[in-house]
Order: structure tokens, then sequence, then C-alpha cells
């Protein structure tokens, strides 16, 4: 009897086992074509590679005269190890460094790089919005009311800090893109970054 019922719970855990990996791998067929036709719409070419039962998709390609690179990669070790999706976009017409978040998200890191608050003088947005930097007085001039009114657009696509400086504009989920909404949050924020990089390259 004892036997039975061990071979009972054994069996159910491999069921339960390979339901999960037929779960993975169906989660990461779907999240491939989503990439796949993001990656169509946008006018990116899209690659993928596979680590362990992950499939992490890569986009890359020039959209309105910037190269764009979109990929996702493993952070984290053992049991703690998740996947982000970030995006890197250049040239940057800026000579110097700055990031723009939210209180939660970098405001600890800003500082142990030495990077200061700099409000903008609008009760709202400043309440709203983190902005870091060295040169305060630049970057008053970039965040003008136009990239204001666009920060404002996307306060709630924004899960992260965006960080410019003169190699590059960047940006790191802080958690998985495999939800179409998910997605179109991602999408947001590029479309800001790209739009911060063309008003500012006149």
């Amino acid at each position: 009897m004892e036997i039975a019922i061990l071979i009972g719970a054994l069996l159910l855990f491999v069921g339960l086992i390979v339901l999960l990996f037929r779960w993975v791998i169906n989660l990461n067929k779907k999240k491939v074509i989503m990439f796949q036709e993001w990656g169509l719409k946008m006018g990116l070419n899209h690659t993928q590679s596979k680590y362990m039962l992950n499939r992490l998709n890569d986009l890359q390609g020039e959209i309105n005269n910037y190269q764009v690179h979109v990929y996702e990669k493993i952070v984290g070790s053992g049991k703690h190890q998740t996947v982000v999706c970030n995006f890197s976009i250049t040239p940057s017409p800026f000579n110097f460094e700055f990031r723009i978040g939210k209180e939660h998200f970098f405001s600890k890191t800003g500082k142990l790089l030495g990077l200061k608050d700099v409000e903008i003088g609008d009760e709202k947005f400043d309440k709203i919005f983190l902005l870091k930097s060295k040169d305060e007085s630049q970057l008053k001039s970039v965040i003008n009311y136009k990239i204001q009114g666009e920060l404002m657009q996307i306060k709630d696509a924004l899960k992260s800090s965006i960080y410019v400086d003169a190699n590059a504009i960047t940006y790191a989920t802080i958690q998985p893109v495999a939800k179409q909404k998910q997605l179109d949050d991602f999408e947001k924020v590029l479309h800001f970054a790209l739009s911060l990089l063309k008003e500012h390259s006149r």
C-alpha cells in the first residue's frame, strides 16, 4: 500500500514537472512571436538565443537615423534569476550624464554615482519624477516644456530609470517583458527616448 502511494506521488510530481516545462516552452514561443511582430512593426531585425529554458530576443536596426538595440538578458543567479529587457540608442548628442526616473527606482544609486537631485520647478512634475545629474543647468535646459509633457504621458509606463550619457541613451526593465501590455509600456519609453534625442540633435 505504501509503495503504491509512493509511486502515485512520484508520478504526480513527474506530471507536474512535465506540465511546468510545457508551460514555459509555450510561454517562450508566444513571447518570441510577440517580439518578432514588434520587430516588423518597428523595422528592426529579430534574432533569438537560447539559455536553458529561456528564449532571449534581440532586435537591432535603425530608427530615425539612430541605431537601436533591444535585447533581453538574464540577471541574478540561482533562484533569483530573471529575464529583463533593455534598449540602447546611439549616437547621443549629450556631453553630460543624467538620469530620469521615479523616486524609488534609483535615488540611492544616483547618490553613489555622485549625481544630485534636480528639480524643474513644476510641483506636479517634480513630485512624480526624479531627475539626477552633476550639471543642473544643462539638465534643466534638456527637460524643457515639451519633454516634460512627453514624460507625463509615459509616467505609468516608466518602470525603471532612463540613463543618458555621451555614448548612448539606455533603459532596462526590472521585470520580464512577456505580455503585450508590458511590451506596449516598453515601446512608449523607447519612443520617448527617441523623441528626447531628436529634440536635442538639432
